[in-house]
């Protein structure tokens, strides 16, 4: 086992570069940035597409690329965490070498290669990395001793994925981030994830949640998160920074801006400092001489094992190892570029666009099935099908979002009915209340409903037995049918699996 730390200084010139190798030696060589490596290329500023960091002929290694991306992490003053008694945070993992410092993991669980040869394990000593890859997640691991407010709990490992991209034109080679997928509490329809925009300031800047140490991207590093701005997909679904949570304050099922707390530019903690990293002082996310906590030291992951003397809750440690895919034992997954697995690989589970359930009308036994539609940001468009044995609907469903734990839904469409039926109701004549019976013949009708969906994830352990779904629910509505006269209104419940 090993741990791996780079601290360089910036790039220097040819003289200083030649001084360094004669005094470090060709080991070491590669410490330093070559002076006409960017000059050949044209710094990364040039290249107009979002998300280029660096651009130049170097083979850059993993440990490179991870060390040039490494975020920075944006603490709330009042985090327990950072209290008396507490060493630094995020810790060293319990099965690693301790620190006196902040300690980050990564790792990667996912790439796409080119030509015919996969990355070699360990990925940091593979000298032809940047050669060989295409595209790849780059994950960042932040171990905390301890989860508090909501739901409290010992060992919370955190999680952030970088998409990365390695493009080259000739022999000049860049590293592009495409996106940050910063997950929050066990489900993907939380995760904060922004796109790369050209307003981007780098090192990425990460607000950890107080208490629960979930993280979201600071897209231009002010200290204040704006819904729709730092979060740019699945907006009315992104979990958003709740500050309050970790005080045990639920407040909503929705993200507002009073469960964020104002962050203090003093407690920021800093990446180890990349020689690689080309960016204006304009899209700097600090200055030099600023109050930060420091810096973290930067980890492989892909070194610790699962020990067996852990301080408490071992399994749950291990279970979120393996849900992160971090440690020795976790192997990426490596797709060939053009590939029909790496095609495949794109496809999702039923949890991302398709919506189960059993539904009774007025007694009546029957199913639903809800398709992925338009997200609004501020709310889903989606197509409803319901059938039973007497009638069948298909509708346009709207809902505020696909996760929250409650919501109101309201859907339109038509309905089809399959039989005749014969209904006893009782009506006013005027000279008295009297029982008639009302025939309806097979016919089409516009049909309206209302109602609330109640959502509560599925334990990790159950997904697999359920197609993958990360949620289960309730769906309790009104249904009226007819336009400019409501003929009946019938009483709807469902219960199944998915998000809408």
């Amino acid at each position: 086992m090993y741990r791996w730390r780079v601290v360089r200084p910036k790039p220097s010139p040819t003289l200083a570069l030649c001084a360094a190798l004669v005094l470090v030696g060709p080991a070491n060589a590669k410490a330093q940035t070559p002076a006409g490596s960017v000059a050949a290329c044209g710094p990364a500023s040039s290249v107009a597409t979002p998300g280029v960091v660096w651009q130049g002929t170097d083979r850059l290694m993993l440990g490179d690329i991870a060390e040039l991306l490494a975020p920075m992490l944006w603490f709330s003053a009042d985090e327990p965490l950072l209290g008396e008694g507490y060493p630094p945070i995020p810790t060293a993992h319990p099965c690693d070498a301790a620190a006196d410092s902040a300690v980050v993991y990564y790792q990667v669980p996912q790439l796409t290669y080119r030509g015919s040869e996969p990355v070699a394990r360990p990925e940091e000593s593979d000298s032809a990395f940047s050669d060989k890859v295409e595209s790849f997640i780059l994950e960042y691991y932040f171990y905390y001793p301890e989860d508090s407010g909501v739901g409290g709990h010992t060992h919370d490992l955190e999680t952030a994925e970088f998409e990365v991209w390695l493009e080259g034109d000739g022999d000049c080679r860049r590293v592009r981030l495409a996106s940050v997928q910063a997950l929050a509490h066990g489900s993907r329809w939380y995760s904060n994830t922004l796109e790369s925009r050209s307003d981007m300031r780098y090192p990425v800047a990460l607000f950890v949640e107080e208490g629960k140490h979930a993280t979201a991207p600071d897209r231009n590093a002010d200290g204040a998160y704006m819904r729709g701005y730092d979060v740019t997909e699945r907006v009315n679904d992104a979990w958003g920074v709740r500050d309050s949570l970790g005080q045990g304050v639920l407040l909503s099922s929705g993200y507002a801006s009073e469960m964020t707390k104002p962050r203090n530019r003093a407690f920021r903690l800093l990446p180890p400092e990349s020689p690689y990293l080309q960016v204006a002082p304009r899209q700097r996310s600090y200055a030099d001489g600023e109050p930060t906590l420091g810096r973290y030291e930067l980890r492989p992951a892909n070194t610790v094992a699962a020990c067996a003397e852990i301080p408490a809750d071992r399994a749950r440690l291990v279970d979120m190892m393996a849900d992160h895919r971090f440690g020795i034992d976790q192997l990426p997954t490596q797709h060939q570029a053009g590939s029909i697995s790496r095609a495949l690989s794109e496809l999702t589970l039923p949890d991302s666009w398709l919506s189960v359930s059993l539904r009774v009308t007025d007694g009546t036994l029957g199913a639903g099935l809800i398709f992925k539609g338009l997200d609004l940001r501020e709310g889903w468009i989606v197509p409803r099908l319901t059938v039973s044995e007497r009638d069948a609907t298909a509708e346009i469903l709207f809902t505020p979002s696909a996760s929250r734990w409650a919501d109101y839904y309201v859907s339109g469409g038509t309905r089809r009915q399959f039989v005749t039926t014969r209904e006893t109701r009782t009506i006013d004549t005027g000279q008295g209340r009297q029982d008639i019976e009302v025939v309806t013949s097979p016919n089409w009708k516009v049909v309206f409903e209302t109602g609330f969906r109640f959502r509560a994830q599925l334990p990790p352990k159950v997904r697999p037995f359920v197609l993958g779904y990360s949620f289960g629910g309730v769906r309790l509505g009104l249904q009226a049918l007819g336009f400019s006269r409501v003929d009946q209104f019938r009483f709807v419940w469902e219960i199944g699996a998915g998000a809408w």
